[in-house]
């Protein structure tokens, strides 16, 4: 490849800033959405707006394209996304802003209000979702050319939340249905022991919630506390949550898991004996 090829070459880099947890807004290069999620709580035939702000404390204008899309989380929590209206509890065709395409101007702050028009003939109890993708649109001053002679470009893609749940939908509920020692795995060229523990949402509203494992080898007392995880479930949703472990743990252990649901002191707890061999 020669330096005058080389030059045209431009890498394009887009992050997906979409989170689950108490963040509420992103920010990339001097650009800053908030929140990250809007909770809707609307009744069939009812019209509803809630407010995104953009802040551009950058030297340049951002003008942003926006698209929507179908999504939800896999049997581990990875989301997976789909084209608009597939899914079967989809309000993305519920969902407008004024403009599809607009611009931040540099050092000032816009307002984009989200409006939710709930249809008339659904269910009063379904939990509803979507996601919202406001995607930078690059211009030919945003190529920065490198010493190497690379054109880099740093597109920015922010994705937000929209659920709507209904007034009446006010149970969070989790439960246990497994936890599992899977045996050996493989991360990159080191072994770790897995345990998998399974839950269900069988509340009828969105959950936030931590989950936790601890392990007492039960003749000598140690104590292994795994990294607590989090996660974000739909009601209805399965999802399995993995706990590594040093392969060369052996020994009987007592397992005590937890599931702490946000927003409450409510607190789940199931208990397994492991023989690592």
């Amino acid at each position: 490849m020669n330096h005058k090829t080389t030059q045209n070459i431009i890498l394009k880099m887009m992050f997906i800033l979409a989170f689950f947890t108490g963040i509420i807004s992103v920010k990339a290069q001097g650009i800053s959405m908030s929140p990250t999620r809007l909770f809707f709580s609307g009744n069939p035939g009812e019209t509803l707006t809630e407010n995104v702000i953009f802040t551009n404390g950058s030297a340049n204008s951002i003008t942003f394209n926006t698209r929507i899309n179908d999504w939800y989380r896999d049997s581990i929590g990875e989301k997976l996304y789909m084209d608009p209206n597939t899914l079967s509890k989809s309000n993305s065709s519920w969902i407008s802003i004024p403009e599809e395409l607009f611009t931040v101007d540099a050092g000032s702050t816009l307002t984009i209000p989200v409006t939710m028009h709930i249809p008339e003939n659904i269910p009063v109890s379904d939990v509803t979702n979507s996601m919202l993708f406001f995607t930078q649109i690059g211009r030919q001053d945003d190529n920065y050319q490198s010493g190497m002679g690379i054109g880099l470009q740093v597109l920015f893609e922010f994705g937000l939340h929209v659920y709507n749940t209904p007034p009446t939908n006010q149970t969070q509920d989790l439960e246990f249905t497994a936890v599992d020692d899977l045996g050996i795995i493989n991360k990159g060229d080191n072994p770790y022991r897995r345990v998998g523990i399974k839950i269900k949402n069988v509340g009828n509203t969105i959950s936030d919630s931590s989950v936790e494992l601890e392990l007492t080898n039960k003749n000598s007392g140690e104590e292994i506390k795994l990294t607590p995880v989090n996660i974000s479930m739909l009601p209805e949703a399965e999802q399995l949550v993995y706990f590594d472990i040093p392969a060369e743990t052996k020994g009987s252990y007592a397992g005590v898991s937890f599931i702490k649901m946000g927003g409450t002191t409510d607190i789940r707890v199931a208990e397994k004996d492991f023989e690592f061999n």
